[in-house]
């Protein structure tokens, strides 16, 4: 796993970081409310935190204990806060259609341990190649990123929503989640 410091928030005027006096952390688009300051700090980029757990991804030699590693480190090192990838990679990702329960039994531990471990995530819901997983999904398919993006009814736009939905609303009200990324990789 390899640390890379993300972003030294408190800089930008898109989102805002504001710590209370007990030490909890919360994001707006605002000034910081009464009884919060400014937070400045570096975050980091784990992009695997949630792969390294997944029985979704095939990865010899590697285990969740890789992330647990990778947490504790950067708890030692004063972290606070880091973001992941919240999928599987790609057409891995089918494992969620395939396996929903055990998929978020696997996801629902990675954040009972952010909790216990004291971190703030920014989990990267991206919506690239939900094409591939489509079209594994439904024989004979050949949907491509444009109809991901442009066709509001194609199944890789279908399947990227419903995916989202339940993301969203299995984790909007939990506490470590201090805001969501919505990204495409290239």
């Amino acid at each position: 796993m390899q640390f890379l410091v993300l972003l030294c928030l408190g800089l930008s005027s898109a989102v805002s970081i504001c710590e209370s006096s007990s030490g909890e952390l919360v994001a707006t688009s605002t000034q910081c409310e009464s009884g919060f300051k400014e937070y400045y700090g570096a975050g980091v980029n784990i992009f695997d935190a949630f792969w390294d757990g997944s029985s979704g991804m095939i990865q010899p030699g590697i285990s969740y204990q890789d992330t647990l590693i990778a947490l504790q480190s950067a708890s030692i090192s004063g972290v606070r806060y880091f973001r992941f990838f919240a999928s599987c990679w790609g057409p891995n990702q089918i494992y969620w259609l395939t396996n929903q329960q055990q998929y978020w039994s696997e996801f629902d531990r990675l954040m009972k341990d952010v909790a216990t471990m004291g971190f703030y995530v920014i989990p990267s819901i991206g919506y690239d190649q939900w094409d591939l997983v489509a079209n594994q999904w439904v024989k004979g398919l050949n949907e491509t990123k444009n109809d991901l993006v442009k066709n509001h009814t194609s199944h890789s736009f279908l399947l990227a929503i419903e995916y989202f939905s339940q993301f969203v609303a299995r984790y909007a009200s939990h506490d470590s989640v201090l805001f969501w990324e919505l990204g495409i990789s290239r």
